[in-house]
Formats: C-alpha cells, sequence, structure tokens
C-alpha cells in the first residue's frame, strides 16, 4: 500500500517586509500535500477534500493566508473513481496542468480498487486556474505500476516526468523523458530507491519529489521515512548532465528537515529561488495524521545549496515574505519569469495557526460548572454541565471554545426528585457512529451508578435525546460515579470510579458496545500517596487522550472539595492490555495543580478537545478562585503542550489576569 504521508513542496520568489510576522498554518481547515503556484499577482494552493474525492483551488493575494479566500473546485471524482492524492500545478510550453494521483476502482466497489495512478488535467484559459478545466487524462496508460506524487524537471532545455512507485519494494523514485505535458516517454529510469537507515525509519520510503534551481544546479527535495519521523532529503544534478543517469547525480547523506519536537510540529517540506518559500503539511500531534494542515517556511541558500530551517509551530511568528504588505498566512515562491510549485508534505502531526493578537482570560462560563467536558461536533463546541441543583444535564454549544457565555443552550434531560438526584460528571463521546452522553445519577436504592442517554441524530447534539440506560447492574452491587471511554487498539473500555474497595478508587472493563459493560472487571488504581488524600483519598474523574500510540489516563486525586486537588495520569502503549494493571506505568506525581500566585485552586475533573483548526490539544477543567470556595467551581481550559517523549506536557493553571492566545483557528473573542 501507499504510505500517506508523502511530501511535497512549493516555492517561490518575493520582496520583503521584514516588521509584519505571520504564524503557521496558513488555512484553517485539512489540508494535506498543499501546493501553490503563483500567476500574475496572486497565490494560487491546491488540496484534497471532502474525504479525497475533490480537489479545490485557493486564490489568494497573501502567500501568508488563504482563510476565506476565493476557492473553487477543479475536479470531482466520479463513482469509480476515490483517494485524490498530492495535486500540483505546472505550467507547461504556455499551458496550465494539474498533475494528481487517483485510484480506479471496479462496479465502483472500494474493495476492488488499483493502485494510484497518474492522472492531469489542463486548463481551458491558462492565465484563469478559478476557470474550468478539462476531464481527467491517465498518464503512462502503458506503465501498468502504481505510481503517486509526479513532478516536474526542467533540465538542458528538456522536461522530465519524476514520480514514486513500489514497483521494486519500498517507495522509489523514478525518471521518464516527457515529450509534452501529457506524454511521457521511454525509458523509464529507477532514480533513487531507498535503503539507508535514515530513510526506511517505519517504512523504506522515497516519495513526493520536487524541484527546486540554483546556480545552474537542479536540486530533488523528496521526502524520506514514515511516521512521526518522515523528513525531506535532497539529490541534485548540475546543468550539462543528463539525468536519466542516476550516476550524475549528487546525493546528500541523511536529512535536511524533519520534526521539531520542541515546537510540536513533525512535517517538513520544499523549496525555489531568490527568496524562497518552501508550502508543506504537517500536525501538533504526533497521531494526527488525519490533521494536516498546509504551512510554509522561508528557505536560505549557500554555497552548497538550499538551507531548510526548523520547522516553526504557532507561538513562533515569522516574518512574512518579502514584498508582501499585508499581514497574513501564505507560502510557495517562484522566479518571475515562471510559476513554481511546492512539494506537499505529508505525516503524522498537527499544527496551528491563529491571530496572534487576539486573547482569552479564564473561566469560559459565568456560572457554576463543575466537572465540565466539551464535545466538538461539526464547527461548534458542546460544554456539558449539571445545573438547577443537580437536577438538569445541560447542554451549551458555541462556535467558541473560550467563551460559553450566552451560549446556545438546550436541557438534555431533567430529573425529579427524590426519584433520581445528583446527575454528576456528563461526558459527551461518539461511539460507532452513534453520540452518547454518560453521567452519574443517583437512583434509590441503587443509589451512585453509571447511566447514558443516546442522541436521536448524533450530528445534532442540540436535538432529542433517549430516556437513560444504566450500566453496572449485572453482579455489581458497588455503583460508580464518573464513567468515561477508551477507545485502545481498535477495542472499547469503560473505566470509572467506585467506593467498592473502601477508597474510591479506578476501575475498567471492556464494552460489547456503547452502553453494556462486560466482565471482568478489574480495580486498575487505588489511591495511596499523600498528594491523592488530601480530605479523603480519592482517584476520580478520568478521561483520556491519545498520542504516539500511546493512550494516556488523566485522572484526578484527593477531595473534589480540597484546594489541593490536582491531575495526574497513568498511560499504557497500544499493543498492550488495559485489563492487565502491571501493564500500565505511573508519571509518579500530579502534574496539574493549584497555582496560588494566579488565585486557581481545586484544579481537576479535565476533559479533552481540539483547537478549530484541530491542530491543537486543549483541556477543559474546573477550578476555584479562592482557597476556601469549594462550592464555586467553575469550567476553564488550558493548551495542552506535547513533550518529546510524546507525553502529555501540562502547563501552570493561568487566572483571570494572565490571558492566553485563542486556540488556533479562532478568529473572535
Amino acid at each position: 500500500g501507499f504510505i500517506i504521508f508523502s511530501s511535497m513542496v512549493c516555492m517561490l520568489v518575493s520582496t520583503a517586509n521584514s516588521q509584519l510576522t505571520f504564524s503557521n498554518p496558513i488555512i484553517d481547515q485539512l489540508s494535506a500535500d498543499p501546493c501553490v503556484l503563483k500567476l500574475g499577482d496572486h497565490y494560487y494552493l491546491t488540496v484534497s477534500e471532502k474525504g479525497e474525492s475533490e480537489i479545490r483551488i485557493f486564490k489568494s493575494p497573501i502567500l501568508t493566508s488563504f482563510r476565506n479566500a476565493e476557492s473553487k473546485v477543479m475536479y470531482t471524482a466520479t463513482p469509480e473513481h476515490r483517494d485524490l492524492w498530492a495535486s500540483e500545478l505546472h505550467e507547461v510550453d504556455g499551458e496550465l496542468y494539474l498533475y494528481f494521483t487517483m485510484r480506479t476502482c471496479k462496479d465502483d466497489t472500494p474493495d476492488q480498487c488499483d493502485n494510484h495512478r497518474m492522472h492531469v488535467l489542463k486548463a481551458e484559459n491558462a492565465s484563469d486556474p478559478m476557470g474550468n478545466w478539462s476531464a481527467p487524462q491517465r498518464l503512462l496508460p502503458d506503465w501498468d505500476f502504481a505510481a503517486i506524487d509526479g513532478t516536474i524537471l526542467r533540465q538542458n532545455g528538456q522536461k522530465y516526468f519524476v514520480w514514486t512507485s513500489g514497483r521494486v519494494g519500498g517507495l522509489s523514485i523514478y525518471i521518464a523523458p516527457m515529450a509534452n505535458a501529457t506524454l511521457i516517454e521511454r525509458p523509464i529510469v529507477l532514480l533513487s530507491q531507498p535503503t539507508e537507515d535514515w530513510e526506511c525509519v517505519g517504512g523504506c520510503v522515497n516519495e513526493g519529489p520536487f524541484f527546486i534551481y540554483n546556480r545552474n544546479v537542479s536540486y530533488m527535495i523528496y521526502s524520506c521515512s514514515s511516521g512521526d519521523n518522515y523528513a525531506l532529503s535532497q539529490m541534485s544534478i548540475a546543468a550539462g548532465k543528463d539525468p536519466m543517469d542516476p550516476m550524475n547525480w549528487d546525493s546528500v547523506d541523511g536529512t535536511l528537515f524533519g520534526r521539531n519536537d520542541e515546537e510540536d510540529v513533525l512535517g517538513r517540506g520544499m523549496l525555489h529561488l531568490t527568496e524562497t518559500w518552501m508550502v508543506y503539511h504537517g500536525t501538533t500531534n504526533s497521531t494526527g495524521r488525519t490533521t494536516r494542515i498546509a504551512r510554509i517556511e522561508k528557505i536560505e541558500w549557500d554555497e552548497n545549496g538550499p538551507k531548510f530551517p526548523i520547522a516553526h509551530g504557532y507561538n513562533h511568528p515569522q516574518p512574512v515574505p518579502s514584498g508582501q504588505t499585508e499581514f497574513s498566512c501564505s507560502l510557495l515562491q517562484t522566479k518571475p519569469e515562471r510559476s513554481i510549485k511546492q512539494i506537499s508534505f505529508m505525516l503524522c502531526m498537527l499544527l496551528s495557526a491563529v491571530n496572534s493578537q487576539l486573547t482569552f482570560s479564564n473561566p469560559i462560563i459565568d456560572q457554576l460548572s463543575a466537572d465540565p467536558a466539551v464535545h466538538r461536533v461539526g464547527d461548534n463546541y458542546y460544554l456539558t454541565i449539571s445545573e438547577n441543583g443537580e437536577t438538569e444535564l445541560t447542554i451549551h454549544k458555541s462556535k467558541l471554545l473560550t467563551n460559553f457565555r450566552n451560549a446556545e443552550k438546550k436541557v438534555a434531560l431533567k430529573i425529579t426528585p427524590p426519584a433520581a438526584t445528583d446527575l454528576w460528571a456528563s461526558e459527551m463521546h461518539e461511539v460507532d457512529g452513534e453520540l452518547y452522553i454518560y453521567f452519574t445519577m443517583n437512583v434509590p436504592p441503587i443509589g451512585h451508578n453509571m447511566h447514558a442517554i443516546k442522541a436521536e441524530n448524533a450530528s445534532d447534539p442540540m436535538g432529542n435525546w433517549s430516556e437513560p440506560m444504566i450500566m453496572l447492574t449485572e453482579n455489581w452491587p458497588d455503583g460508580g460515579i464518573d464513567g468515561t471511554i477508551m477507545k485502545h487498539n481498535g477495542k472499547l473500555y469503560f473505566l470509572w470510579t467506585s467506593g467498592r474497595v473502601g477508597r474510591l478508587s479506578m476501575y475498567i472493563a471492556p464494552m460489547t458496545n456503547a452502553t453494556y459493560v462486560a466482565r471482568p472487571i478489574v480495580l486498575l488504581r487505588m489511591p495511596t500517596e499523600d498528594w491523592e488524600c488530601n480530605d479523603g483519598c480519592l482517584n476520580e474523574g478520568a478521561y483520556f487522550i491519545y498520542n504516539n500510540n500511546v493512550s494516556y489516563c488523566v485522572f484526578s486525586g484527593s477531595s473534589t472539595w480540597d484546594p489541593n486537588y490536582s491531575l495526574s495520569y497513568i498511560s499504557i502503549p497500544f499493543d498492550k492490555d488495559p485489563l492487565d494493571p502491571d501493564n500500565w506505568d505511573y508519571v509518579g506525581g500530579p502534574v496539574f495543580t493549584r497555582n496560588d500566585e494566579e488565585d486557581v485552586y481545586n484544579t481537576g475533573h479535565a476533559a479533552f478537545t481540539v483547537s478549530p483548526d484541530l491542530t491543537e490539544t486543549w483541556m477543559v477543567y474546573h477550578a476555584v478562585a479562592n482557597s476556601t470556595g469549594r462550592d464555586r467551581r467553575i469550567a476553564r481550559i488550558e493548551k495542552i503542550e506535547w513533550n518529546e517523549d510524546g507525553s502529555p506536557k501540562f502547563p501552570r493553571p493561568h487566572g483571570y489576569n494572565h490571558p492566553q492566545p485563542v486556540p488556533s483557528g479562532q478568529t473572535e473573542v
């Protein structure tokens, strides 16, 4: 199969205003394998959308931002086609073409598909990329092997097509001469095959080639390895030499552009001339391969060729491209006489770029909101809390993670004491395409136990919900609170807190479906350390986040009424059985606790969500602003970073007088 992290790049020439800065990314949507071409005074970005069934083009006057840009669909796949990847715009002989990869399926059946093949579209008007485009034409029709990531080399006045195929095992790079923009001639030559350790991490890969030119040398920048270690390397050939002879090429021993764990960037890209800019995609989470977003970096030059920077994260603004006189995020570079494109760069990570001038202050709502949880559906955030004396389970809908004040609200469940009391700790989860809220409720004579309600419409949390369904009933008389879902190695588990052994401890069991807890039930963790025994020994409020194929169970220790209420976590790799307590690793103490300097206490009961552009992880939790204010727990949020080893990195809690940048992709407060 093909590796998804295909690396492509775009570059571009410009002239600069060093006082203006921008932060990556350059668009607030999924944009894997981005490519940019400059025509006239505008930049054109092409990406795949709608489950890789469409190629869309965006038009922007600035390189640093394609947000709210004019756009149109260039091509929509017919039912027998799917998996449109890695589109690149190229000018060839005065005409404009789009090269891309696509699969063909038999009888519209997804499990009967050929491997990817290269295709091309031609613009009706070469000066108007926003106009009409031809139907797709297959390239290399008589070469019946997989082909992806095609690009064009211009060498010695001739054109060559360069692409990636798995024909010889491992993804390798091939080259062939071109008779014209759509006809590839023979011979076909194997140019580069991955054999070195640095290009075989996670899989042997050479892919996503793209060319830049300087000082009579053609530089082929390509991607190697897979996963978190996906990186760029380089081959080059001097003018006058025949590119069809692999011996004429010089190679770099190693990678040039790779992950930057310090800034949560696990992606890399490519470049061009004068002031050259590289366009690539990245994510800020090593498991975020589906959240790849377009970014750019400036490429310098020295006597040895291109010099690649370290990938910049959202919190590291960069000067805008030379000649840009307004603010925004963009990419690419080209010579004045010809357009240049980029190498779209695929990989597992995630990235963000919001307006760095926008800030918010905790809390995110002006009412009691103990045990908060936020779930994102579509473009909206849904905060679930208990209200009206813990007799109503309410849902608050907001486009902004930073503000649920005056948000649209719905009562999902209302109970009437004394038949039922104590609606606690509600959490919204998607399970098998359906939407559920799990919560605690006290129903005599059973007592506190876990329940669930199901949305009538999984895409509309503000719609109707089912009647409560009780969980943990069969041979489990000890009740439970603070239940949550664990999705681990393709299986579903339920984790909750119970006082069965005398202290509130965490238990885990497999689930056969979203509402049925199976057996065995295992005691996972009991509180024994000083930090988790303030005003009572408790482990509660568990919630899972995932990174680098590791499940992290973040939980609260001590009494929720105590100012020392804190968070810690245990973790387990995906390939280990979570029903064996010995398979879990404990971080060794609290990771998130009170901040007296900023008047933040009782910090705990966390849940997690993502920023609007899906590039950042944010934690929702409750806290109080007074060390004796146990009854004033209000929802707050903090951004979570990731350590080099992939574990979550928790900040200190921020008080009201310490504004924070808004989540990436948020454009208002």
